[in-house]
């Protein structure tokens, strides 16, 4: 259990320098990508949408973190079970995407899309 919990605080550790380059150019150049769209006030199915969509790279992130450290780095102990790492990062996705969701900027008296479907 320690090797996965090892291998999460990696992960985010990496995950959170990411973020801060992110941000970084975003600060620069004043895009809507990580951390601004997630304060920027969106309406309710953009919110559901950009909630799925961060969840899903948080779940990519993780597995590609997960294969690169077990099967190409090789820098795991044998007791490492790829679908025991699979199941955890499954469950936390669903967890980061519920938190975003609940968290993120939502102005519900924004017209779906942003009005661009009228």
């Amino acid at each position: 259990m320690m090797l996965y919990l090892k291998l999460l605080m990696e992960s985010h550790l990496y995950l959170i320098g990411l973020i801060l380059i992110i941000y970084t150019y975003e600060l620069i150049t004043g895009k809507l990508i990580l951390v601004h769209w997630f304060l920027f006030k969106k309406d309710l199915k953009s919110a559901y949408g950009s909630a799925i969509i961060e969840s899903i790279l948080y779940f990519f992130f993780n597995i590609g973190f997960g294969v690169y450290k077990a099967f190409i780095k090789k820098n795991v102990s044998e007791d490492f079970s790829f679908f025991i790492w699979f199941v955890i990062i499954l469950c936390l996705s669903i967890i980061v995407g519920r938190l975003y969701y609940k968290y993120q900027g939502i102005d519900p008296d924004k017209p779906d899309y942003g009005g661009m479907l009228d």
